[in-house]
């Protein structure tokens, strides 16, 4: 189970950069194998978050993936037209 992000791929139908040679690529949001071992450029996340977000997201609605540390995302909250953060409790 995952989400593929399209990051330095080939969008279809869109005014959109070609796909730059060693721009990374094959990155995905999806469960993490334990809270000690990273991810080589994906995102991971416990497979109940990652459930929650696949009956969420809408793809007709366009969404864009934003991953910044919180206090950049708070600096940038109202020049990018970004949500509100949630509190939400450590599982």
């Amino acid at each position: 189970m995952g989400i593929v992000v399209d990051h330095n791929g080939i969008v279809t139908g869109g005014n959109t950069n070609p796909p730059e040679p060693g721009g990374g690529s094959c990155i995905f949001l999806h469960i993490w194998h334990s809270h000690d071992q990273g991810t080589v450029g994906c995102t991971a996340m416990s497979q109940i978050d990652l459930e929650t977000l696949l009956t969420w997201l809408d793809p007709a609605r366009k969404p864009l993936l934003v991953q910044l540390p919180e206090p950049t995302y708070e600096r940038l909250i109202n020049r990018w037209m970004l949500p509100k953060l949630i509190d939400v409790p450590p599982r």
